[in-house]
């Protein structure tokens, strides 16, 4: 009987430590899921430097020429994913696809004195620059395991006109798989653009060609995050009173 009950007893005891064990496990699990801790996985950059068009340098500005950007691209066919967006560019070389609100689909294509209430959200950011007559955009996909990038390259036709000629993804290795497309974009000017976005991706220090001017960048963009916050508290304060 004795025997029996130490028995049982370690077989409670063995169970209870799988229990735990299994609730451990799926509390971080959790933790890594909710709070961005995936990163641990983290592989690594799946492309090398050669292979990135653009780098960040001080004030960096695309040698803009021959080429409107005051406005908006649109596709002359929905792409494969049907999604209905248009093309923007920046001055300080970021380009955005917007994604366009389904009410406002039918005025597509029309001027428009502002574009931002036709805007329903973000696909996707770019990094663009020029060379010769080709418009080249860097697109980095960044996920949990791995950094993408893939880019996509225009012949610039005229002022108004894109011709999207080829796409590129890249691996850790440097190699490139190229596939050739052809989709012509037209220009259509807008008075009012969307607000400059801030690109998180300017903070990674593989992004820039000087490691102090990264630094430097690192540095202004906290004190403008510490001066918002400052500013922040205080709005807060005035409004308690």
């Amino acid at each position: 009987m004795v025997i029996t009950f130490t028995y049982m007893k370690h077989i409670l005891i063995i169970k209870s430590l799988i229990r735990d064990k299994f609730r451990l496990i799926s509390t971080i699990c959790c933790i890594v899921l909710t709070t961005g801790c995936c990163k641990i996985f983290y592989s690594g950059n799946l492309f090398t430097r050669a292979n990135q068009n653009v780098l960040f340098g001080k004030n960096y500005q695309p040698p803009i020429k021959n080429l409107n950007i005051q406005g908006y691209f649109y596709r002359d066919e929905i792409d494969n994913l049907r999604w209905e967006s248009v093309l923007v560019f920046y001055k300080n070389g970021i380009a955005i696809d917007y994604k366009i609100e389904k009410s406002h689909e039918n005025i597509k294509r029309e001027q428009l004195k502002d574009l931002r209430p036709l805007i329903g959200g973000i696909y996707t950011h770019y990094i663009y620059t020029i060379r010769n007559d080709t418009l080249i955009l860097d697109d980095y996909l960044n996920t949990c395991y791995y950094c993408m990038l893939r880019s996509r390259f225009y012949v610039i036709e005229d002022n108004n006109t894109l011709h999207y000629v080829k796409y590129a993804s890249y691996d850790e290795k440097g190699g490139s798989t190229v596939i050739n497309e052809n989709e012509i974009l037209h220009f259509v000017p807008v008075d009012t653009m969307p607000d400059i976005p801030e690109l998180k991706l300017k903070e990674e220090k593989w992004m820039w060609e000087n490691e102090d001017e990264w630094k430097a960048y690192k540095r202004e963009l906290k004190a403008r995050k510490d001066s918002i916050k400052r500013a922040r508290k205080l709005n807060s304060k005035l409004m308690k009173r």
